[in-house]
């Protein structure tokens, strides 16, 4: 054995030769090399092992058992700094924002956060039992409960903010919101109250011939002077004038079933002393009234009618108690409505007891939520879903203080509407639609194009709200008493609702209002509507503020100034949606904007867990996602007009989601 001490320092011993690792332990000649568990193992001495097969060849095997571990070892460290450096580049998401990572894998799956969590998201929704042909609302949403739904939106933020421990000091206007919220959840204080109280509002009022303690006299009231009263309290119940429109309010039996309004009607008149039988033909009376009033505002749509024409047409109503003393109806003046519905209000004196009865149970029905649970309990929306208690009051604290919530909205949320509202792209995109339509003529055109290229959106900071915010520093309200805490604030929008009706901005603060639009097209988004728009995804919000777009290009203002040929067409249209929806034009208004949009198979990917979906059916899925804490109707109707749908979910023709008559636009 060659002696491999170091000689060239003659004061070191020479070093001993190394001995050799125990018998167990040294490979044996004929043993394959294990790279594994041979305790000596190095690089080097594979290396130097492997050199003699220049001289002497070894067999293919012993080979291969050295080289494919390192291979292996390597490939898969190759792999693992791949994905890493994916995960931390930032790029674009189909789930989330455009400024982050779309990470693929060979068959174009997205494995972003953003989309992972959205897989997630419509994975614990879906419902896979139920066939999207028959029912889409309960295949995408079937098991999403409502608590999920609102974890992350709006009115879960708010409600975690106004019950903070302790609270943070606000000025009066937004202290209003605490105080309101408080006294709304006191349920029991409110089981304590009993209906003297809303007796006594009635006798303000001015009566009531169905109860014994606050008559009047059927010959003196006039239900157009009973209407103005109850708009001071916040309640329209069959008519208000706002913009030059004649406006019908939402009616009581397109949110709440037949059964159950009249079980709520019976029960609170009995308690209010009402003979049962008396109260039981005055319910039904009631309802079979708003059946009538209903199909009356079906059966027409809105059109321009000068107001000598109005005061002609229609003499059994006193138009200038709507319209008002410094509003009065002249002789040139147009107003816009449906004549439809104003030849029933014509008719409402011939049963004048029956129509008092109607705005009575209306109002009263306004008043619900600050009842005891014992009267509310029979009431339930048309999807069967009772709201959670403070739920019920975030809605609330919405219609009735507009606008100290939305100040205090916007240090709760960072976010803004402007933001992530691509306006230019939505008009390209409707500008688009239009010029490839054969039915609107050239004229007609240029008019849409012209009246599009005018569209901004901006929100309600655009009025001066000083006036305004004099008036709820003024006031001061209970935490505990939720009934007068309701009347307060009811009284209180109705002196905002004066001061903007002065500066033209009547419609803002409207419960029904999605937008205020003024003659130069621009569209004033309402504070509902804000926080409405805050809890959508980007598809939702986009197809929302589409909808509005086409509200205005499409809208009853607008149609005057196209040709009569194409007018003609779009109210041909508007009336095929007549029976569709409990709100015809704003289905057709959505539908338009569902048209405007291509979905580009090639240009999208896959989501995790749902490969199989097409692209088409992850468009309609991902727009279900901000509609599931909506009526089950509202998304059905939307889909049953979109052929589109009908085929990314391939659907039968005559199936209950792709009917063989459907009402489409373009």
């Amino acid at each position: 054995m060659h002696d491999r001490g170091d000689y060239s320092r003659p004061h070191v011993p020479p070093r001993l030769p190394v001995p050799p690792p125990p018998p167990i332990n040294r490979p044996r000649p004929n043993d394959k090399p294990n790279i594994f568990f041979n305790p000596n193992f190095t690089f080097s001495r594979i290396f130097k092992r492997t050199v003699p097969m220049v001289k002497k060849p070894m067999p293919i095997q012993q080979v291969a058992t050295v080289l494919i571990p390192i291979f292996l070892t390597m490939i898969t460290v190759i792999v693992c700094v791949i994905v890493g450096i994916a995960f931390l580049t930032d790029g674009y998401s189909y789930c989330g924002e455009k400024t982050q990572m779309t990470v693929e894998n060979d068959d174009k799956t997205c494995l972003s956060r953003d989309c992972i969590v959205h897989s997630g998201r419509l994975l614990s929704s879906l419902d896979e039992t139920i066939d999207p042909c028959k029912d889409f609302y309960q295949y995408s949403c079937g098991h999403k409960v409502i608590d999920q739904i609102l974890d992350t939106s709006f009115d879960n933020i708010l409600k975690e903010r106004l019950e903070e421990k302790p609270r943070p000091s606000f000025p009066t206007p937004q202290r209003l919101l605490f105080d309101y919220y408080d006294s709304c959840m006191n349920e029991e204080y409110q089981n304590q109250l009993d209906l003297i109280e809303f007796s006594s509002l009635i006798s303000k009022l001015g009566g009531w011939h169905l109860l014994q303690n606050a008559k009047f006299d059927n010959e003196s009231v006039e239900f157009e002077k009973l209407e103005m009263e109850l708009h001071k309290y916040g309640t329209e119940t069959l008519i208000f004038v706002k913009d030059d429109t004649i406006s019908t309010p939402k009616f009581m039996q397109e949110t709440y079933k037949e059964q159950n309004l009249h079980e709520f009607f019976l029960n609170l008149l009995t308690e209010m002393d009402v003979d049962i039988d008396l109260a039981q033909v005055a319910v039904e009376k009631v309802l079979r009234l708003e059946e009538e009033l209903i199909r009356a505002k079906n059966k027409g749509l809105f059109v321009k009618i000068k107001g000598r024409t109005l005061e002609l047409d229609y003499p059994h109503v006193e138009w200038k108690v709507f319209f008002g003393d410094d509003k009065s109806l002249g002789m040139k003046r147009s107003v816009n409505a449906n004549p439809s519905y104003l030849g029933k209000l014509n008719e409402l004196n011939e049963d004048l007891e029956t129509t008092i009865n109607y705005q009575m149970m209306r109002f009263l029905l306004s008043l619900a939520p600050s009842l005891s649970r014992k009267y509310r309990r029979h009431l339930k929306d048309l999807n069967d879903d009772i709201k959670p208690r403070w739920k019920q009051c975030v809605d609330e604290l919405k219609h009735i203080l507009p606008v100290p919530l939305l100040q205090f909205s916007k240090k709760m949320t960072k976010s803004t509407v402007k933001r992530g509202l691509e306006l230019t792209e939505m008009k390209s995109r409707i500008l688009r639609k239009i010029k490839a339509v054969d039915w609107i003529d050239y004229q007609s055109k240029e008019t849409l194009f012209e009246t599009l290229d005018s569209i901004t959106v901006t929100n309600f900071d655009t009025v001066n709200w000083e006036k305004i915010r004099e008036i709820y520093k003024k006031e001061r309200l209970d935490p505990t008493s939720y009934f007068e805490n309701v009347m307060i604030l009811r009284q209180i929008n109705a002196q905002t609702n004066s001061i903007l009706e002065n500066e033209k901005w009547t419609g803002l603060l409207e419960k029904d209002t999605s937008m205020y639009i003024t003659d130069t097209s621009e569209l004033i988004l309402s504070p509902s509507t804000i926080i409405k728009v805050e809890g959508m995804n980007q598809l939702h919000k986009d197809i929302y503020i589409s909808s509005l777009i086409y509200k205005v290009l499409f809208g009853p203002d607008f149609l005057k100034r196209l040709n009569r040929e194409t007018h003609s067409v779009i109210n041909s249209k508007l009336e095929c949606f007549k029976n569709k929806s409990t709100d015809p034009e704003q289905l057709f208004y959505t539908i338009c904007a569902f048209e405007s949009i291509e979905v580009e198979p090639d240009n999208m990917v896959s989501l995790p867990g749902l490969g199989e979906f097409s692209s088409q059916k992850l468009f309609y899925l991902d727009y279900s996602t901000s509609e599931c804490a909506e009526p089950n109707q509202r998304l059905n109707q939307i889909m049953q007009h979109l052929d589109g749908f009908a085929e990314a979910m391939k659907c039968p023709v005559g199936t209950a989601m792709n009917p063989k008559q459907k009402c489409n636009v373009f």
